[in-house]
């Protein structure tokens, strides 16, 4: 299917849709804003636009002309005119300018010599992030076409409003698109593979790229074409391992890594140890605190397996046994003492840390890493 012929089908179907009447309103189309006739006088009439502001007498939307100015008006110093002041609807819904969708709804009349829209009622409705979400979500993985219809439309609408919520979500859509070409492509397509790896990239989405030409240079026999493959994979960061081409993020969070906002790579383990560290301090408040409060119950709680604040290493070992990772932290506390920090992973996965010996803080082996601290 054409995707051209798909986007003049789906403009027809939403022009017919917003020409049918609502609450007795007809539909007035932006080339109809300032030119009414005189039959249309008295008639009930509705519009759509995005929300710019009211000011005065005036409703204004983004959409507007500036030889349309005037067109929407209200009554000065009324109830409506002072909640669209405000940027709410008369049921209180809130207003973004120049992001919100509002539909306008009022009668044609002749106000100081002009025909206008006298303004009675203003409702939100879906903007068109939302319609075009909405639109995505029905469609299916065996056609690219309407895809595309909806990044054009997406890539208009952004273009026409500097809407930089539409340009990325007119890259969302590419994406999707671009997946469902994916899987359309035939095993031996390298020309193709590479040109949509291309568009791929253009919208974000390197991993789907690497993906796709992982996925061929599998299956190419030709020694020619895999490597060409394997020159692409390598320029886009991917590695080679166990026979697997693989991103250098998957890479990396395999080996247990993680990637700060600075894009430096840590273990994770080395985030927890000082988010622990972080949040103990912060708990402790400058005070001195006495963790190991109740050694027999520290003692009973190692016997039958558990690790629990308050334990010495010993207990440690007798609940979880030698530890497959230690690290060490030596970190000046609040009133100037040097603390060593000691962080353990046992063999089942389970974490402790140790306060100058003493178990502060314990994690089950499910549990998340915790890899900022706690906000307070």
């Amino acid at each position: 299917m054409n995707y051209r012929i798909w986007i003049l089908g789906a403009a027809c179907a939403l022009t017919a849709s917003a020409q049918e009447p609502v609450d007795g309103h007809t539909y007035l189309p932006p080339a109809r804003w300032s030119k009414l006739e005189a039959q249309d006088l008295g008639q009930p009439f509705y519009a759509e636009g995005r929300w710019l502001e009211c000011s005065g007498d005036e409703v204004l939307l983004l959409d507007l002309t500036p030889e349309q100015r005037g067109f929407f008006h209200v009554d000065p110093n009324g109830r409506l005119q002072r909640r669209l002041t405000q940027d709410l609807t008369p049921d209180g819904a809130s207003l973004a300018r120049r992001k919100s969708t509002v539909r306008l709804f009022g009668k044609a009349q002749q106000v100081s010599g002009k025909r206008v829209l006298h303004v009675e009622d203003v409702t939100a409705i879906p903007g068109d992030a939302e319609r075009l979400i909405a639109a995505m979500s029905k469609l299916g993985a065996d056609d690219p076409a309407p895809y595309a219809a909806l990044v054009e439309e997406a890539q208009a609408l952004a273009k026409r409003y500097d809407d930089d919520e539409l340009r990325a979500l007119a890259r969302l859509v590419a994406r999707r698109q671009a997946h469902v070409e994916a899987q359309l492509l035939g095993d031996d397509d390298v020309e193709g593979a590479l040109a949509l790896s291309e568009r791929m990239l253009a919208a974000n989405d390197r991993l789907g790229a690497i993906s796709l030409l992982a996925r061929l240079e599998v299956k190419v026999q030709d020694e020619a074409q895999k490597a060409r493959l394997r020159k692409r994979l390598e320029g886009l960061g991917a590695t080679q391992t166990g026979g697997e081409w693989r991103s250098y993020e998957a890479f990396k969070t395999d080996e247990g890594f993680v990637q700060t906002d600075d894009k430096r790579w840590v273990r994770k383990e080395a985030l927890e140890l000082k988010a622990v560290i972080a949040d103990e301090l912060a708990a402790q408040q400058g005070q001195l605190v006495i963790v190991r409060d109740n050694p027999v119950d520290a003692a009973r709680a190692a016997k039958s397996g558990r690790l629990k604040r308050g334990q010495n290493a010993a207990e440690a070992r007798i609940a979880a046994g030698m530890p497959a990772r230690v690290a060490h932290e030596t970190r000046r506390n609040q009133v100037g003492e040097d603390v060593v920090w000691t962080q353990w992973v046992t063999r089942d996965g389970r974490r402790a840390y140790f306060m100058n010996g003493e178990v502060v803080r314990t994690f089950a082996a499910d549990d998340a890493w915790q890899l900022a601290p706690k906000k307070p």
